[in-house]
């Protein structure tokens, strides 16, 4: 191994970390950067170098830091964002080194294999990685997008700073990637079956800036702290579980667990930096082992970031929901949020009962990365505002949306299977089903669904703020502005399928009409005299006369 003595490779005492607005003329100790999060005076209102794939790890990473330091400190949030921020930084530091038992185990490059470097655990036999380890670039270390199926990109020649290698080992080691070669899940993984597995996030957001949101969710954290003991029987002082030997068989047991303990998933060893600090080599062992044995439904072990749905394996029993391979689409949003197939996260509960529940400037974030066997369906983002206290309220008593969503979706889906059978329609002369029809018929009802999307969410709220009013002619205007959605989609469908010259107008004008029939039925204007379905359809001519 290499005995070079490497500066700015502490993460624990250089000051390595950017954040806007200061630049990177002023970068953070990684105790500076919890006790400005926490205390101010400035906000913080971005991580410039930190990836849209990274943040939401790097944000759990940073969460459940504070939250070991202040509850080893003896402090709650708001005797913390009192203090001056020099001495909370001092405080935190010191917290965090007994933590992890030992300095040495924050650095970024450490040469002896027999101790702990950051997320890396020491060799499992004490020698120098080049005896058991493979050799990989740094690429392997981030989520690299590529053009197919949007796998992890190996072998991607690629440099890391040392900020970005921190970053990078954040998500790495707490992530999870199914498909390549030795990885596997993290112990905040939602599916060990590949599909709709990831490490999900579900977060919220108070404000433009970090301050407000961070404190909220170390406040939870910690308010959370006994029930994480006692619930899910973490009892144990194992905080940072990359400073135990680990020969990537045997896991630990998930008892010896500290509450705000730090995941780890993956055997890795950081190289030496080159001349320029930047890092470029990395040594990886494979192992199909979990780190630690997961003794608790669905893998929740209580984080506060993980949406929940129902484990049909335990009935009344719930287990992490991961990032799904089409994302955060209006109905996985609304099952999550307001508990219609499905639970939020904690910290998005606990806004009800917070200072934030009085703000109009709160928004429920949704991030992950879906994975399934062998590849990914992509990174997935979206952001939610609650434009009214009445409207987070209902994430406490979420049946006027529960009933709202209920009857709007009924006609959301009614559009489209309107615009499937008049596309059929258009293609055939019959809205009955044909084969070979099946993609072009999807393609008018996924461009449909997309522009049902963009606007649900703050229709579904206003919606249910009138119900609970008493208002009911919300449903009436819904079916209104789903029938001129569903009329512009289909003009657009006419437009870019080729029919027949001879009977291209006649189709038009029997799809048009075939549409506007089923629009009226869906709006309750007329009564359909067949119940209509996408799997038996039938065309007469006398229904629309």
């Amino acid at each position: 191994m290499h005995q070079t003595t490497i500066t700015a490779s502490h993460v624990l005492r250089d000051p390595l970390f950017t954040v806007a607005p200061d630049g990177p003329d002023r970068p953070l100790t990684l105790p500076a950067l919890i006790a400005r999060l926490l205390a101010g005076p400035e906000d913080v209102l971005s991580f410039p170098h930190v990836t849209p794939i990274q943040r939401s790890y790097w944000y759990r990473f940073l969460v459940r830091c504070a939250a070991k330091a202040l509850h080893a400190m003896g402090l709650d949030v708001q005797r913390a964002s009192t203090m001056a921020a020099a001495e909370l930084s001092e405080g935190i530091e010191a917290a965090l080194v007994e933590a992890a038992g030992s300095d040495e185990a924050w650095r970024l490059f450490q040469p002896d294999p027999l101790l702990p470097g950051f997320l890396q655990p020491p060799t499992p036999d004490g020698q120098a990685p080049e005896n058991g380890y493979a050799e990989e670039s740094t690429s392997l270390l981030t989520t690299a997008i590529g053009s197919k199926n949007h796998e992890r990109k190996v072998d991607v020649d690629r440099s890391l700073t040392t900020e970005q290698t921190v970053y990078a080992l954040v998500e790495y080691q707490s992530g999870v990637i199914f498909g390549g070669r030795g990885n596997y899940g993290s112990q905040l993984m939602g599916s060990a079956s590949g599909a709709g597995s990831g490490t999900p996030f579900m977060g919220v957001r108070i404000g433009s800036g970090y301050v407000e949101t961070f404190r909220h969710d170390v406040g939870v954290f910690l308010d959370r702290w006994e029930y994480i003991r006692d619930r899910l029987e973490v009892r144990g002082s194992v905080w940072a579980l990359w400073t135990l030997r680990w020969d990537g068989e045997n896991p630990l047991p998930a008892k010896q667990l500290d509450p705000a303990f730090i995941p780890l998933a993956r055997l890795i060893r950081v190289d030496a930096p080159d001349e320029n600090g930047r890092f470029r080599r990395v040594w990886f062992k494979p192992t199909n082992a979990a780190r630690v044995l997961d003794h608790t439904d669905g893998g929740v072990l209580g984080d506060i970031f993980t949406p929940l749905v129902p484990n049909p394996k335990h009935p009344g029993g719930f287990k992490v929901r991961g990032t799904m391979r089409w994302g955060y689409g209006y109905e996985e949003v609304v099952n999550l949020l307001f508990r219609v197939k499905g639970a939020p996260s904690d910290t998005v509960t606990a806004l009800v009962g917070s200072p934030a529940a009085s703000r109009t400037d709160v928004r429920v974030v949704f991030e992950g990365t879906a994975f399934e066997q062998g590849k990914t369906g992509g990174f997935h983002q979206r952001e939610v505002l609650f434009p009214s206290t009445s409207a987070l309220a209902f994430l406490a008593q979420p049946e006027p949306v529960q009933q709202a969503h209920a009857e709007m979706l009924h006609l959301a889906k009614a559009a489209k299977s309107a615009i499937r059978g008049a596309t059929r329609v258009l293609l055939a002369g019959t809205p009955k089903p044909r084969e070979g029809d099946d993609a072009k018929v999807e393609g008018p009802a996924r461009e449909l669904e997309r522009e049902i999307d963009r606007i649900y969410i703050p229709t579904l709220l206003a919606a249910a703020e009138r119900r609970a009013r008493g208002d009911m002619d919300y449903l009436t205007e819904w079916g209104k502005r789903l029938s001129d959605l569903t009329r512009s989609t289909f003009q657009r469908t006419m437009r870019g399928i080729p029919t027949s010259g001879a009977r291209r107008y006649e189709r038009e004008v029997l799809a048009a009409t075939w549409l506007d029939y089923r629009l009226r039925v869906m709006r309750g204007e007329v009564t359909g005299g067949q119940a209509i379905d996408d799997g038996g359809e039938t065309f007469n001519e006398e229904d629309i006369a």
